[in-house]
């Protein structure tokens, strides 16, 4: 009695990992969480921040990925959802950048209203966010950045593209969250 809830909201969560890993990182359980709270939440599957290689690994997600890309959102508790789109994994030029962006918005409105959730609130852990979506004409109310990894100090990712882009999705977000304070730093 007089209890007040906090307000359910549509949350669309961009993800740097796959939610089948077999290792949960916070991502997997922010997003349960996040529904077992009454939130309805999209998961985004990793878009790849890095070229894949000729590797085992790498070739057995691209197969993993083109099978379930050609699916829509699969439930996967009560009010979550994961969806694995099908994007060029690290696009270079231009122009991939370009075919992506179109390719992600379009989907993502697409699964967003076929789900019925609305553009509450987008929180990526992605900083590369700023590639997929128009920062000037965001469509959604809130953007939350979560940074939990240093990822320009990991091999083979685009350090400078990723410094770049973390710092212009840091001055769009309206609340930045990290893991530690180097990460702060």
């Amino acid at each position: 009695p007089g209890r007040m809830t906090a307000p359910r909201r549509d949350v669309i969560l961009l993800s740097t990992a796959d939610w089948d890993h077999p290792f949960w990182t916070n991502k997997q359980h922010v997003a349960r969480s996040l529904a077992e709270l009454g939130h309805r939440v999209l998961y985004i599957e990793s878009l790849g921040l890095r070229a894949p290689r000729l590797e085992a690994q790498d070739l057995s997600r691209i197969l993993r990925r083109l099978r379930r890309g050609l699916r829509p959102p699969r439930r996967v508790a009560p009010g979550l959802w994961v969806w694995s789109p099908l994007l060029i994994p690290a696009p270079r030029s231009r122009l991939q950048q370009r075919l992506n962006r179109g390719v992600f918005r379009f989907l993502l409105t697409f699964w967003r209203r076929w789900l019925g959730l609305r553009a509450d609130l987008f929180w990526t852990y992605n900083p590369l966010t700023g590639q997929l979506l128009d920062f000037e004409r965001l469509a959604f109310r809130q953007l939350v950045y979560h940074c939990v990894d240093d990822l320009t100090a990991q091999p083979c990712m685009p350090a400078e593209l990723i410094a770049a882009e973390e710092e212009r999705l840091c001055r769009r977000a309206d609340r930045v969250f990290v893991t530690s304070l180097e990460l702060l730093r």
